[in-house]
């Protein structure tokens, strides 16, 4: 009986291709950020099972801003899909969502309901995106605008959050010498 090789795939040595057949190891910087983004927008679509109305809409145009992201990566700096007009509807979205639901006082325990903890989750992963692209190289750092709306995001994500718990439903952090035992 003989067995049956599968064919050998061009990532079968630990590398892959970006835009341009530019190939980069599996663990350069761009690739680690292109895994993050993924990753981030994996959690989006999750969280969107837990929104409705605007916040749905926009956890959905979110998506798709991610994936220009990952093409802005991929370009290795030469390109520019995402636009800061995206940039800027997610600061509007920030601010509205803001107002509605008033600041926590101090910081709060990741949690309050299921869509809470998924935007503190996407949050979180958005932040590791955020700083693994500016660990990117210099001449191979995408569009500036995806540095900044990732920042926007993690702020919107916290927001949304909050607003998703209700006002007072947050569990405020408290040191441990202030805490009940």
């Amino acid at each position: 009986m003989t067995r049956h090789r599968p064919a050998r795939r061009p990532g079968d040595s630990g590398t892959t291709t970006l835009m341009g057949s530019h190939r980069v190891s599996k663990h350069s910087p761009v690739v680690e950020t292109l895994g993050d983004l993924d990753e981030l927008n994996c959690l989006m679509g999750m969280l969107r099972l837990h929104l409705k109305g605007e916040s749905k809409a926009m956890a959905e145009r979110i998506q798709f801003d991610l994936f220009a992201a990952g093409a802005d990566l991929a370009a290795c700096g030469n390109g520019a899909w995402l636009e800061p007009e995206r940039t800027a509807l997610i600061e509007k979205f920030m601010v509205r969502l803001s107002v509605r639901s008033g600041k926590p006082q101090g910081f709060v325990l990741p949690g309050g309901n299921a869509g809470a903890a998924w935007c503190h989750l996407a949050r979180a992963v958005c932040r590791r995106t955020e700083r693994r692209v500016t660990a990117i190289p210099e001449n191979e750092r995408p569009n500036p605008e995806v540095l900044r709306y990732l920042n926007r995001l993690s702020g919107m994500l916290f927001e949304l959050a909050h607003t998703l718990a209700g006002r007072g439903k947050e569990t405020p952090w408290r040191p441990a010498k202030n805490r009940k035992k």
